[in-house]
């Protein structure tokens, strides 16, 4: 399989334009059909962000970061105008809400596109890409969560912790589809020829490597199907059936510890074997 090619090649500017709009249509689609949406703001989606990090790492971060930007006026109209309304009360927290929730948390989707050219193969340089934007924006929503929301919809007292387990329980299920994502598009089309083309393979994955491949991907999705239901199962009182965040601290985070362990340990054997055993023949 080619990995990064033909990287000084510069598509035309109205390519660009085209392509860039395209893509961000497909990931405001996406954005309309959340597979989980939390009750005091964040979803876990089916690849919204990564129709965006594909630009970044098309065009790179400079053309990227005008994209990521509107899309964070998307998802301004996505429920964050309200949001705004009802608790940007203040001039300072209006602008934390919207420069940390949105602008910023979103602007950072165009770091996906850092690793242009520097890493030698395109699915790693997306994937690290990916990982460094989702650092980023999880960053952003950390920081409004201990200045913002802080006495509001997460307790007062222990706001950072609280602020890290909430935004991690969307972001980290997020960042891996994501991942997961990523690294399909990155296998089978070439981002950097001059206009987006099929991989060109030189050699074919054989039966055990294609079986490998399934079972590392449906090792993470496993794990991450769990700890999805683990966490989300622990913010619903059992009482009144409301959202309460300190259920958190109820989370068996052991067992999620063990399952995501197991699940991490399957499924990177599983690569092992199929990049060591049943590597495709040359």
């Amino acid at each position: 399989m080619s990995t990064t090619s033909q990287p000084n090649v510069r598509p035309s500017t109205a390519l660009r334009l085209t392509e860039s709009a395209i893509l961000l249509a497909l990931g405001l689609v996406l954005t309309f059909f959340p597979l989980v949406r939390l009750p005091y703001g964040g979803s876990v989606t089916a690849c919204c962000m990564l129709p965006a990090m594909i630009i970044a790492y098309r065009y790179r971060p400079a053309w990227g970061l005008l994209p990521a930007l509107i899309f964070s006026v998307i998802q301004l109209f996505d429920g964050g105008f309200a949001t705004l309304a009802a608790y940007g009360k203040t001039v300072p927290f209006f602008l934390l809400i919207l420069f940390f929730d949105y602008v910023f948390a979103f602007a950072s989707v165009s770091l996906a596109g850092v690793f242009r050219g520097r890493l030698g193969n395109q699915r790693t340089e997306l994937l690290c890409g990916i990982l460094l934007a989702c650092g980023c924006r999880y960053v952003c929503h950390v920081i409004s969560g201990i200045t913002v929301w802080a006495g509001t919809s997460i307790p007062q007292v222990g706001a950072l912790s609280f602020s890290m387990i909430y935004n991690a329980t969307y972001m980290v299920p997020e960042t891996i589809v994501t991942l997961i994502g990523g690294a399909f598009l990155a296998g089978v089309f070439d981002f950097t020829a001059p206009n987006v083309r099929h991989m060109v393979r030189t050699a074919t994955d054989s039966k055990g490597g294609v079986v490998c491949s399934i079972v590392a991907v449906l090792s993470a999705i496993a794990g991450l199907v769990f700890t999805v239901a683990q966490v989300f199962g622990s913010l619903q009182s059992p009482d009144s059936g409301t959202f309460d965040i300190t259920g958190i601290a109820t989370c068996d985070w052991g067992l999620i510890g063990i399952v995501c362990g197991v699940a991490a340990a399957v499924a990177l054997a599983a690569l092992l074997l199929r990049k060591f055993v049943f590597a495709p023949k040359q």
